[in-house]
């Protein structure tokens, strides 16, 4: 699975990276970590209704950002409606090492994601309105300028899409 490298944005913090780099848990170990992987799991297939209910079908190109392991990226990759599934991760570590292994795990279909390693304050890499869905999944809490990240979105996500924050 190739792994594109995005420019760092100016606000790009090497401490905090390296801390996602080290950051050892039951998550990061994925034979210990499947349970926690399922457990998402469940949790967005019960809320997809409720998305649904509110956008409409999750469908077209998928941005998701903070991706970490990449369950939901793998997850929604399986879904027919959706075309192409674009994970942006700053951990090296976890996009390189974790990513994989999840997206076997969940039986992601890797002909549909593409992961990208680098920080999500900076998405000039991607054409502008290129995404119908941008998703972030507990990582917008992480933004140390979260205008920065709005304005970022705002430029990558098509004029009738979908924002989507857990």
């Amino acid at each position: 699975m190739k792994i594109r490298e995005l420019n760092q944005s100016q606000f790009h913090n090497e401490k905090k990276l390296e801390f996602w780099n080290q950051r050892t848990d039951v998550r990061d170990n994925i034979t210990d970590g499947l349970e926690w992987i399922e457990s998402n799991l469940s949790y967005f297939q019960e809320n997809q209704n409720f998305l649904e209910d509110s956008i409409g079908t999750l469908e077209g190109e998928v941005l998701e950002l903070g991706a970490g392991h990449c369950w939901l990226t793998a997850y929604l990759s399986t879904l027919e409606s959706v075309d192409q599934v674009h994970a942006v991760e700053q951990s090296e570590r976890l996009i390189t090492e974790m990513a994989p292994q999840t997206i076997d795990y969940i039986d992601g279909r890797v002909d549909k994601i593409d992961l990208y390693l680098g920080d999500f304050n900076n998405l000039e890499y991607f054409y502008e309105r290129e995404f119908d869905i941008v998703i972030l999944d507990s990582a917008f809490h992480h933004a140390e300028y979260p205008s920065v990240l709005l304005a970022e979105i705002r430029k990558v996500l098509a004029d009738d899409g979908s924002l989507i924050l857990f």
